[in-house]
């Protein structure tokens, strides 16, 4: 540690009362919002007092491509978990002044602000997600209020249903191939996916969300054969998402794209439950008989 940089922290626990104050940035759609929170927790039970910057939802708030919202939801999907907000003086301050963007948090100093994405070593949000899986699953329970009532039919077919997949089909800033995310999915991928389901659960319902749902018929849908089962969830746009991850969290199995979503409906339904997933992004234990990889 330089000398300039213990005068900033001296500075620093003379104007915060809070010692030991982490203000996390929070940003992105709600499967980041969810793993900022589990990293968040985790300092909260080492004795941390942890605070958000939820104010990327208010200045930025879309995608990759600027088309898709991307709003401040984990409170909407997650009412009884804390997202404490950092006070306008606390992120500026700490931003500016002891801002820890990337490398090993084990490093940090407080009070600090995290201002980078952590994956890997003993911090990757990640595997805070798969820790904290049971309290996440606890207090997913958004209000009635944001269910119409077609969301409201489809979970009642997938719940009395004999065995509903959730497929998620990540298009939007994904549709293109992307450097952290690999090569963007064609419609081939999704329709060995139903194939690799189907031969293990003939009589599946596919359930399809999607941010671009006419796609998603004109290109998957048309060529599943009349004798797949399948429902296009076409009501719920980007800014309602944590509605159709909530619908799609209780399926029986679940398609993932490359992004997160497909993956966190399975950790917030039944983790042990079968998933297909593409090799680009794969992330579950691949010993898992119920974890299938298809190549991409």
């Amino acid at each position: 540690m330089n000398i300039i940089h213990q005068h900033v922290l001296k500075a620093l626990n003379i104007i915060f009362a809070d010692k030991n104050l982490i203000v996390v940035r929070n940003e992105g759609g709600l499967a980041s919002q969810i793993a900022f929170w589990a990293l968040g927790y985790e300092f909260t039970q080492l004795g941390y007092k942890v605070k958000f910057d939820n104010s990327w939802f208010k200045t930025n708030g879309l995608d990759i491509n600027g088309l898709f919202p991307r709003n401040l939801d984990f409170p909407k999907a997650f009412p009884h978990l804390q997202l404490a907000e950092a006070s306008l003086f606390e992120r500026f301050t700490l931003r500016k002044l002891n801002n820890f963007r990337e490398g090993d948090l084990d490093e940090i100093v407080t009070p600090v602000y995290l201002g980078g994405f952590y994956n890997g070593g003993s911090y990757d949000r990640w595997k805070l997600v798969q820790k904290y899986q049971k309290k996440l699953f606890e207090n997913f329970s958004p209000s009635d209020v944001y269910f119409s009532k077609r969301d409201v039919e489809v979970l009642a077919q997938i719940e009395q249903g004999a065995n509903a997949c959730g497929v998620h089909v990540r298009r939007g800033d994904l549709a293109k191939d992307n450097r952290d995310y690999g090569k963007a999915l064609d419609a081939d991928y999704f329709l060995r996916a139903v194939d690799e389901i189907k031969s293990r659960h003939e009589y599946t319902c596919f359930y399809f969300f999607s941010d671009e749902p006419q796609w998603v018929k004109s290109n998957i849908v048309e060529n599943l054969g009349p004798e797949v089962r399948h429902v296009v969830i076409d009501e719920n746009g980007s800014d309602r998402g944590f509605v159709d991850l909530y619908l799609m969290s209780r399926c029986h199995s679940f398609i993932s794209s490359q992004g997160a979503f497909g993956k966190f409906a399975r950790v917030l339904g039944d983790p042990s439950r079968l998933i297909v997933e593409p090799s680009s992004r794969a992330i579950f234990d691949k010993s898992d008989e119920n974890v299938i990889v298809l190549e991409v």
